[in-house]
Order: C-alpha cells, then sequence, then structure tokens
C-alpha cells in the first residue's frame, strides 16, 4: 500500500517461439484468474504493468488486455503483432519484435541489426503502441556485447528519418 512504483515488470514466459506451454483454454481457466488478481492489485494503484514472455503469445493477447498487461516485452515477430496491434486498439503496447536469431549472433554483422530493427519499425511503428528491443530484455540480457548498442543506433537512425 506505501510503495508507488511507475511500472513492476514481472517475468513468465508462457511459451515457445512457435506455441503456448498450455493450450490457450486451460490457460485461461488455471493461469489467468491468479495473474488477473495480482495485476488487477497492481493496476488500482495507478501502476503500470510490464509482462514480461518472448514466445508466441498470440492467441491469449485479449486476455492479457483484460488482466491489466500494458506492455508485453518480449513480443516475437512469430506472433501477428500488426493484426494483434489493430485487434488491441492501443489496450496494450508490444515491445521487441525483432528477431534474436538474426539480432543477437557472435556473426551477426552490424547492417543485419539494422536491417532487421528497421524492418520491425517499419511494420509496427506505424500502428503505435510499440517500442522496438530485443525480444528478451534490457542492455544486460543480449548475449553479445555490442547487440544492445547496434540495436539503439538503428532506433535512432529510424526515428531522425533516415529510414
Amino acid at each position: 500500500e506505501n510503495l508507488r512504483p511507475d511500472i513492476i515488470l514481472y517475468l513468465d514466459d508462457w511459451g515457445s517461439k512457435t506455441k503456448m506451454f498450455l493450450d490457450p483454454e486451460m490457460w485461461r481457466e488455471f493461469i489467468k484468474p491468479e495473474y488477473e488478481k495480482c495485476f488487477g492489485y497492481i493496476h488500482d494503484r495507478g501502476v503500470l504493468i510490464m509482462h514480461h514472455s518472448d514466445s508466441f503469445c498470440e492467441p491469449i493477447v485479449p486476455d492479457m488486455v483484460d488482466i491489466h498487461i500494458d506492455i508485453w516485452q518480449g513480443a516475437l515477430p512469430e506472433n501477428d503483432i500488426v493484426r494483434l496491434q489493430k485487434e488491441t486498439d492501443g489496450r496494450i503496447t508490444f515491445m521487441g519484435g525483432t528477431a534474436a536469431s538474426i539480432i543477437d549472433r557472435n556473426d551477426t554483422t552490424e547492417e543485419e541489426v539494422r536491417q532487421e530493427v528497421l524492418r520491425a519499425c517499419r511494420e509496427y511503428g506505424p500502428n503505435g503502441h510499440f517500442i522496438p528491443s530485443a525480444t528478451y530484455g534490457g542492455p544486460d540480457d543480449c548475449i553479445y556485447p555490442d547487440t544492445y548498442a547496434r540495436i539503439g543506433r538503428a532506433i535512432d537512425e529510424y526515428n531522425t528519418g533516415n529510414k
């Protein structure tokens, strides 16, 4: 009651790159109610909820809105992000959108990272409520040390109009 953070980051992967760990109906029956209680309590106190799940969650994105997730961190491009952006109409922000298999390898070039980040920005940016990033988190989460800086440079390029 006395702690008033601006945002809470919760981490729980709900699937693999191509499917959920549980059938969506089973997820709704057993997982959703508990998150709804916890996130509802937090949300009612004016705190934003960022939920990390770098997995295929497409079938439950409307449920993620229902349980008060403000930002889905880890939105993989395997999800139909454009369709989901339209369906959720700004009620959730998608963070990620880049393919880790392209941007975070030991042999990835600056140009490969640039092209993947620009692809994500061009594809998802126009629909709003999108934050381009690595799908698995912040600067210390990338496997290779220069990856996050490369992502930042590509985002800067996109934002300055050199697309």
